[in-house]
């Protein structure tokens, strides 16, 4: 006997080993639609066998299935042009809005650096519901490109605020949702930017060989697709993670070629495309800070701090505590606590996981100078902030 739909679809998802649940967030469909389908309690849409036979590479087994052909009586002319034309033109949402949105999303990215998680994630999240709505109603293929770009930005941020929080699952969930927007509306550029960003999770997590295979993976798309200032971040960012893996001719053949390509930037920053000399700066010195190169790391890290904006605050409190790290080498803990001290409390009110993470880290490299002042302070300070973290949690 013939398989029915319902049964192929089962048997080619077993197959290609998706769950119900993972297959129907793969597809954009409930996990209640996609049962009563398997079953034969629902007949199933053409969209839904469309978005199936992709997921699951059924090479159009599964549409010839779900769809009837169409019967030969049915004249050409009973397809009406003018609805063709209504379907490609239709949208629910004005140029003028959109664009109001795209401006509105920028800004969200401008206001990360500076802004506590907790105050920039609300506004997010509204602006995701808007575009969910948005993405729901009839739109032009042009708009609705637009307006997918935007939704894989805003869940590039949440992501981003979820690490801050120390949320690492949550921000597993936006990155993943990030790459599918950048997946469905064809844009290299912007799957690389959420690759990249993805990938400062398991760097501080202490899994620099997952971050590795993220920019390794974005450091392709970027070169097909991104500008100078965008492929500058996502090597220097390679050198980084390399150097943390221990991988040395990798991580300085990435951090000569992040140089070589900033030097060739014209345009100003803007929007996702944030990367800057003082960045490249801090993150050169945090690179070789990991190669144990510590007279270089010293020099870069006090320059990137000297010209990094002074509103942001979280970035400028990494860079002191890779300086402290520094000062452990040289065998300086006062100096190191001091540094170590002074970030926490340029973070104060934006105190955020991956500070926290890394000022432990740093304080832990203090075990043979325990019974310094300095460190006694430093552990009270620590101790006071995380309660404080994990309370808002």
């Amino acid at each position: 006997m013939s398989e029915t739909f319902g049964q192929a679809l089962r048997r080619l998802r077993m197959q290609t080993g998706y769950s119900q649940s993972s297959l129907a967030a793969r597809i954009h469909f409930s996990q209640s639609m996609l049962s009563k389908v398997e079953t034969g309690m629902e007949p199933g849409s053409y969209d839904f066998a469309k978005a199936c036979d992709v997921a699951l590479n059924a090479g159009g087994l599964l549409v010839a299935l779900a769809v009837p052909p169409v019967p030969a009586q049915v004249a050409d002319d009973e397809f009406e042009a003018w609805e063709i034309a209504d379907a490609l033109t239709r949208s629910s949402i004005s140029t003028q809005a959109l664009d109001m949105m795209e401006r509105t999303v920028i800004g969200y990215v401008a206001r990360y650096p500076s802004t506590p998680p907790d105050v920039l994630m609300v506004p997010v999240r509204q602006q995701l519901r808007r575009l969910r709505q948005t993405l729901s109603q009839p739109q032009t293929v042009q708009v609705r490109r637009r307006v997918v770009r935007l939704v894989g930005v805003l869940c590039g941020v949440a992501g981003n605020l979820w690490l801050d929080v120390g949320r690492e699952n949550h921000a597993m969930t936006f990155f993943e949702l990030g790459g599918l927007a950048g997946d469905e509306a064809g844009d290299d550029d912007l799957t690389a930017w959420v690759l990249a960003t993805h990938s400062i999770a398991p760097f501080f997590a202490g899994r620099p060989g997952e971050a590795v295979e993220l920019l390794d993976e974005a450091s392709g798309l970027a070169h097909r697709a991104s500008s100078p200032r965008r492929r500058a971040w996502v090597e220097a960012l390679r050198a980084r993670a390399h150097g943390a893996a221990g991988h040395r001719v990798v991580s300085l053949s990435c951090l000569d070629t992040a140089r070589e390509v900033m030097a060739a930037v014209t345009d100003p920053p803007y929007g996702t495309d944030f990367f800057d000399a003082p960045r490249l700066d801090g993150i050169a010195g945090s690179t070789f800070l990991l190669l144990r190169d510590t007279e270089p790391a010293g020099e870069l890290l006090s320059q990137a701090l000297d010209y990094r904006c002074a509103t942001d605050a979280k970035g400028r409190a990494l860079l002191m505590l890779d300086l402290a790290a520094c000062r452990i080498v040289a065998a300086e803990p006062e100096e190191a606590c001091r540094l170590a001290s002074q970030a926490l409390n340029l973070a104060h009110g934006a105190v955020v996981r991956p500070i926290i993470t890394r000022a432990l880290t740093v304080r832990g490299d203090m075990q043979r100078w325990e019974d310094t002042t300095a460190i006694a302070c430093l552990d009270t300070q620590l101790a006071e902030i995380t309660h404080t973290l994990e309370g808002e949690e």
